[in-house]
């Protein structure tokens, strides 16, 4: 793929409108001053380069966009006419936004923009960075592969080799291999800890110590289960002891009591004391009746005294044939009324008399009674005693309790030693067992993480800098290599180059380059632990290029080879049919024998070897411009250049 046509509006210097059909050759870009024939500078020739470049990939060396419009125009273009038909617009109008079309048969209505930046890409082969490196060689870069430091060369490389994908792999599996390294030293960690924890619970001992303490420690509590349990009995015992003399005592108690209760009441004579009391009671009921009577006479000898005799007799109810001669003899009323009143009095007397004896007789009785019943009683719990009397007098004689209290608590105490040390011992097993548990857990666990950790750092070895990295990178570089030491031996030019992608360090490996596993500090360590592969020196990944001779010439004229080798390699890697070469003085520090040289095999070199059917060369030297078929001319004023094809 090479282009056809290119069409400038505005470009730069090259004002209006400008049209150059090319063919598949290799052009020598020239100019020279309107004013001043000799004159060639500032006119345009590196203008056009740059034109393809800004057509494919927008990129122009201004401040702003506006500033390569040509000055006072309002609207400026490039367009790249393809040997396919197809051609790529990009155009702008002052002040407003550059716009990028394609139209071709790989796109039925045509593209714009983003959409249209990825169509050249794809037919271009190359990415804007690879074209500059490979296809667009700029005024004084020609050497800029020797010249550029190594992280840039390295990098700009690395991009062509697309070890990318190699180099993220490496990444990653270096980010994992550092992860489960940390996560294998926390396990480690974590096992030491539990080792020391281990160690903290057997406080001396083996775990057989801890079980056979158990053991016997389950004796002694047995045993000591049995003295409590004695010592306990022994207390119920006591106590039953204790309350079958309380009963006893109690027995022998009721029965004095009930003796001296059985001799009062044979001192009281309960018969005569009914007698006593039945005879009283008669006499206070007699004693009512004479009371009740006395009273009647009294009431009677009271109305005789005051001389108003109603003449019925008070005793027999009747009409009295006296009630005159009563009447008639108040003095003898007076008197009898005195006698009635002391017969009354007497009869009240002798009542109370009567009355109390009965009481006391009657309190009498009622206390010998209670003595009977009391005694009844006392008879019927000595039988219920009796029994349990008999049974208490063959148990024996109780021990005293406090001592039996103080033995008892002595059992426990001892039992609650005993059981505390035997749950400590459970206590300090069952943390071992834990410890154990996780510990093969942790151990399983670890072992599978060095597993996955060895895996890894196999990997690292396969996508690292020293392994799939390093092979894909010297196989690249030996054919760039070739390439360019060919062209210069080709234009009989007494140099050669050679490329280097790694080089030795100081020391020795830091990981085995066999299966990754890393060496110790140490130089001593000759032999990997893991895989047993010898431990060969530190081998660090640094591009390169050495040329036989050294000079402004030999790096130019090695860079140039370098680049036009890489190019080749790379537009084939790529699949790139991309043909067309920008060359801005390449050849300015080279002498007139190595100018001349190279200048007749350029246009052979850069159609064979090189695959660049076309070429637009910058160059003031007559010995490469006579040695290029084509020649397009620029022809620059004050106010601008115009710029055709001449042959």
């Amino acid at each position: 793929m090479r282009l056809r046509e290119i069409h400038l509006k505005n470009w730069m210097r090259f004002r209006g409108e400008h049209v150059l059909k090319l063919e598949a050759k290799a052009y020598a870009v020239v100019a020279h001053g309107t004013d001043n024939a000799e004159r060639s500078n500032w006119l345009g020739k590196t203008s056009l380069l740059e034109a393809v470049d800004f057509g494919l990939w927008g990129r122009h060396r201004h401040r702003t966009e506006d500033e390569w419009i040509s000055n006072g125009e309002a609207i400026g273009e490039v367009k790249l006419v393809f040997d396919s038909g197809a051609y790529v617009l990009r155009n702008r109008e002052r002040g407003k936004r550059t716009t990028l079309h394609f139209h071709g048969p790989e796109v039925k209505n045509g593209a714009m923009q983003d959409e249209a930046q990825k169509i050249v890409r794809e037919i271009v082969g190359l990415d804007g960075d690879d074209f500059l490196a490979t296809c667009y060689f700029q005024q004084r870069h020609m050497a800029r592969l020797i010249l550029a430091d190594p992280g840039t060369r390295m990098e700009m490389v690395s991009g062509w080799l697309r070890l990318g994908p190699l180099e993220r792999c490496d990444e990653k599996v270096k980010a994992d291999v550092s992860t489960l390294g940390e996560q294998a030293r926390q396990m480690e960690a974590q096992l030491q800890s539990l080792a020391e924890m281990e160690k903290h619970a057997l406080d001396g001992g083996t775990r057989k110590d801890i079980e056979d303490f158990l053991s016997e420690a389950a004796s002694v509590l047995e045993t000591r289960r049995g003295q409590y349990a004695t010592a306990q009995d022994a207390v119920t015992k006591n106590a039953t002891l204790l309350a079958a003399q309380s009963r006893v005592e109690d027995f022998d108690a009721l029965f004095r009591d009930g003796k001296a209760l059985k001799a009062e009441i044979a001192q009281s004579n309960g018969g005569k004391l009914k007698k006593e009391y039945e005879a009283l009671r008669i006499a206070e009921v007699d004693c009512t009746a004479t009371c009740r009577a006395a009273k009647a006479q009294l009431d009677e000898k009271r109305g005789l005294s005051k001389g108003e005799f109603d003449g019925v007799c008070p005793v027999a109810g009747i009409d009295c044939p006296a009630k005159e001669d009563i009447n008639k003899d108040r003095k003898r009323g007076l008197k009898l009324f005195d006698e009635a009143r002391t017969v009354l009095a007497t009869a009240e007397e002798t009542y109370a008399k009567v009355r109390d004896e009965a009481q006391t007789s009657r309190a009498a009785l009622q206390e010998y009674e209670r003595k009977e019943s009391k005694l009844a009683a006392m008879r019927d719990q000595a039988a219920r005693l009796e029994p349990e009397y008999e049974k208490a007098k063959k148990g024996g004689e109780p021990t005293d309790p406090v001592v039996l209290r103080q033995r008892l608590d002595d059992a426990a105490r001892r039992l609650d030693e005993t059981m505390e040390g035997e749950k400590t011992l459970r206590v300090r097993l069952d943390q071992i067992d834990q410890i154990d548990r996780r510990r093969e857990t942790m151990e399983k666990g670890l072992a599978e993480l060095r597993k996955r950790l060895a895996t890894y750092r196999e990997a690292s070895v396969v996508f690292g800098k020293q392994g799939a990295q390093r092979r894909v990178a010297e196989g690249a570089l030996g054919e760039i290599e070739d390439g360019a030491n060919g062209m210069l031996r080709e234009s009989g030019m007494d140099l050669s180059v050679a490329v280097r992608w790694s080089r030795e360090g100081s020391g020795l490996a830091r990981a085995c380059d066999a299966c990754g596993n890393p060496f110790p500090a140490s130089v001593k360590v000759k032999v990997c632990s893991r895989c047993h592969a010898g431990r060969g020196p530190l081998l660090i990944n640094k591009l390169d290029f050495a040329l036989s001779d050294r000079s402004g010439a030999a790096e130019d004229l090695g860079g140039v080879a370098l680049q036009l080798s890489a190019s080749a390699w790379l537009r084939g890697e790529r699949g790139s049919l991309w043909e067309t070469a920008l060359l801005d003085e390449p050849f300015g520090q080279l002498d007139g024998a190595n100018r001349k040289a190279l200048g007749r095999h350029l246009a052979a070199l850069l159609a064979g070897r090189y695959g660049f059917s076309q070429a637009l060369v910058v160059a003031h030297s007559p010995d490469v411009l006579g040695a290029l078929p084509g020649r397009i001319e620029i022809e620059g004023g004050p106010t601008g250049s115009t710029v055709r094809v001449v042959a």
